[in-house]
């Protein structure tokens, strides 16, 4: 019994470290951080070369947001339905159509099939995941 909580408690340390790494990926990939001087420079250029950029009003804002939403809601519908896959072991996330997945899944093959589910539903631009199996 003691050895069970051990690796349950394991699992959910590494759970939680997937997560966060996750969602770290998530926000540095969005914000541009990078952890070289060129992308530095690049970040300074950024004004300069797109100038004439078209600007986009917190409306087109609001629709991508509801976008990402309906994206991730279809994601979890899908997943939701196959009677191998516990949901509740795979977090998801959309942001601008790139659909972020991140949990434990029971074999290889299921993985795979995650990662095909997800790609499948429409308005997934890409799929960034970090899915371990867990034995």
């Amino acid at each position: 019994m003691n050895k069970s909580r051990i690796a349950h408690s394991l699992v959910a340390v590494v759970l939680g470290s997937v997560l966060v790494s996750s969602s770290a990926f998530a926000n540095n990939l969005f914000s541009g951080n990078t952890q070289s001087s060129q992308g530095t420079a690049k970040k300074i250029d950024k004004p300069l070369n797109n100038s004439g950029a078209k600007v986009t009003s917190p409306v087109q804002n609001a629709g991508n947001s509801f976008n990402d939403t309906k994206i991730t809601t279809a994601v979890k519908d899908k997943l939701r339905l196959q009677k191998n896959i516990n949901i509740s072991d795979i977090l998801v996330k959309t942001e601008k159509g790139i659909v972020y997945i991140a949990g434990f899944v029971k074999s290889q093959p299921q993985k795979t099939r995650v990662v095909a589910l997800v790609k499948s539903v429409k308005g997934v631009k890409s799929v960034r995941y970090a899915l371990v199996v867990k034995k």
